[in-house]
């Protein structure tokens, strides 16, 4: 099966005279390139950019020949999951005359040191009164937001030696929505189709930033999309039209005078499971069936998060509408909790659960899930994922009668970094559902064995072969 994922990132622009460009996926302090644009300063960097890493943290720096530039990166979660560099908050520009720690107001109106005047100009200077004018707008750039860009393709093909039929089309009575034709590759999530070409995803997100504000959408177009916002009700699967190419919004709240607290509200990602939904945040190309069968793949809702040991340790609490759905189908909220574990730079480790009540018009019924996570780099260039989850629904109908339904399973997966530009990434797992509840045709215990092979082209385009 080959299959293919590039990803194209890293293009920023501020609202103040400078820009800043960002690259880098590793949380390693080598990883990152950064360069700051000012020709809309109408200056010129002088020098080299500099580059300081501190527990997550990035500080990049600049001198041109008119001002001193400065920013703050964190290493912190992406969209839909996955990790890289981003901006932290705005772009210093600071006029070279000006100390750092100066305000705007106070460095127009300190006394400028000069050669002295012809007596002239000084009985001029002292017959005049002075005038105070402001600083340039540049200086208060501290005040402006910053705007950034990501975009990404995802494209795969893939074969399947049992040779299914193609594919029929499906047609949908509404008005409202579309259809996704059934998937060839039993038990797959996302490279669904076999001998073609699949146009998983074509992605835009902006994201904008001022100070603790920050406000990140997703526009999504492809096969993802279809899958993420379909239902296995009926005959096939029917798809939310209007909502579907809004794969992520999310408004972000972190309150500089409360450090270590987040607020988020919208349309996010689940915080439950190893993987994410985007290949290329993801160590393998296809994803688990943990992954597509245990868990849910998004929500809309609210997410409050606090830092209880700074870079330590890190309590979550989600309020949900559901699993995958815009609108809850009952009255019950769905409710999340995780707690994450960072002892070093090298380990983390999760706790996440979720339940609620998904059934149609029942407030009782819970389904619930407990996942844990862990990984653990043990050389630069090795690391491992260990995966384990348990669910169950009570009340679910199964075999033709209600009963509760669970399931369970387990994945373990390695990341080797055998080259500059090659990676393999092995993965193993089990799955258990029980009554077939969350698979179908009835109970069935899972094995799956896949080996990632991984292969970077050039800067944000990458290949894989699996």
């Amino acid at each position: 099966m080959a299959l293919t994922a590039l990803a194209f990132h890293g293009l920023a622009r501020a609202e103040s005279c400078a820009t800043l460009s960002i690259q880098g996926a590793s949380k390693e302090c080598g990883s990152v390139l950064a360069q700051f644009g000012v020709s809309g300063c109408q200056d010129e960097i002088s020098g080299s950019v500099k580059i300081s890493c501190k527990d997550g943290r990035a500080t990049i720096k600049a001198t041109g020949k008119q001002n001193r530039y400065e920013a703050s990166l964190r290493y912190q979660d992406g969209s839909w999951g996955g990790q890289a560099w981003t901006q932290d908050g705005e772009i210093s520009v600071i006029p070279r005359h000006q100390k750092k720690d100066a305000p705007a107001a106070a460095a127009a109106s300190a006394p400028q040191m000069r050669s002295r005047a012809p007596a002239s100009e000084q009985a001029e200077e002292a017959s005049e009164p002075k005038v105070v004018r402001p600083a340039p707008k540049a200086a208060s750039a501290l005040q402006a937001g910053s705007w950034s860009f990501t975009a990404i393709f995802d494209s795969y093909y893939a074969y399947n030696f049992n040779r299914p039929t193609p594919p029929t089309a499906i047609t949908s009575t509404s008005v409202d929505a579309a259809a996704v034709r059934p998937a060839q590759n039993g038990l797959r999530y996302y490279d669904w189709y076999s001998r073609q070409l699949g146009l998983n995803l074509v992605e835009f997100s902006p994201k904008y930033t001022r100070r603790d504000v920050s406000l990140l959408v997703d526009f999504d177009f492809g096969l993802m999309a279809d899958i993420n916002a379909a239902s296995a009700a009926g005959s096939g699967y029917v798809v939310d039209e209007v909502s579907k190419h809004i794969g992520q919004a999310v408004l972000s709240y972190s309150p500089s005078k409360v450090p270590g607290l987040v607020i988020e509200v919208g349309k996010m990602a689940t915080h439950v499971g190893l993987e994410v939904i985007k290949a290329k945040d993801n160590w393998n190309y296809s994803r688990s069936v943990n992954f597509g069968f245990g868990i849910p793949l998004w929500h809309t809702g609210v997410h409050v998060g606090y830092g209880v040991i700074p870079e330590k340790l890190t309590a979550s609490v989600y309020l949900y509408n559901g699993w995958n759905t815009m609108v809850d189908v009952n009255s019950s909220p769905t409710i999340g909790a995780q707690l994450k574990f960072v002892p070093n730079e090298n380990m983390s480790f999760l706790y996440n659960y979720i339940g609620g009540s998904e059934q149609a018009g029942n407030n009782s019924n819970t389904k619930m899930v407990h996942e844990a996570n862990a990984t653990v780099s043990v050389h630069q260039n090795l690391a491992f994922g260990l995966e384990m989850l348990s669910g169950s629904e009570q009340n679910a109908s199964v075999s033709g009668s209600f009963a509760t339904a669970k399931w369970y399973g387990a994945s373990l997966a390695a990341k080797w970094q055998a080259g500059k530009s090659y990676v393999i990434s092995p993965r193993v797992e089990f799955f258990r559902d029980e009554y077939g509840y969350m698979v179908g045709s009835g109970g069935q215990t899972i094995k799956s064995y896949t080996l990632t092979n991984s292969f970077q082209i050039a800067d944000g385009m990458e290949t894989r072969l699996e």
